[in-house]
């Protein structure tokens, strides 16, 4: 299982639930389709031709998120999965085609625009399940909203907490 920092769960009993899910599926990967639009939008043409596809077969995928996911470890999904995401995140060609800076914010255009910005890993994940998995993609890629959602806006002093409780730690030695 993979879960961002910033991922909440908001219904822990969930969890055994989503495991079985992947366990039997082999794969359960992040989509929140109120908020997610066509994979088609947020990934460049090349990355497409990268996996020997065309964006036109991807039209009717939303985009995964890659914020979590349940991988089980089994043969099929660590071939035909992982590691095709892996080779594409080891190929600049394919998972960063352009400068980063010119494509990372998506404007307000409609979803129907093919290629309009990159969300690499994202569409990386996007295009395999799609590929692999075609008319149960959504078997694979599921709607999580139900029992967790993402908190990337709320900041953590993680480092300040440390450097606070290791002075307190030395405090309390010392006496």
């Amino acid at each position: 299982m993979w879960a961002d920092a910033s991922i909440r769960i908001t219904n822990s009993t969930a969890i055994p639930f989503m495991v079985e899910r992947a366990k039997a599926r082999g794969i359960q990967q992040r989509l929140v389709r109120r908020i997610m639009t066509v994979n088609t939008y947020h990934t460049l043409p090349s990355m497409f031709e990268a996996y020997g596809d065309s964006p036109c077969a991807h039209l009717s995928f939303q985009q995964c998120e890659t914020g979590f996911g349940l991988y089980h470890r089994e043969p099929l999904i660590r071939h035909a999965v992982i590691e095709p995401w892996l080779a594409c995140a080891s190929n600049k060609f394919c998972i960063c085609p352009v400068e980063q800076i010119k494509v990372q914010r998506c404007p307000p255009i409609p979803p129907k625009h093919i290629g309009v910005c990159m969300r690499n890993e994202q569409s990386a994940i996007s295009i395999i399940l799609a590929k692999l998995f075609r008319e149960k993609y959504y078997h694979f890629a599921v709607d999580v909203s139900w029992f967790q959602n993402a908190a990337r806006d709320q900041k953590f002093e993680y480092f300040k907490l440390l450097e606070e409780r290791q002075m307190n730690a030395s405090a309390t030695v010392k006496h």
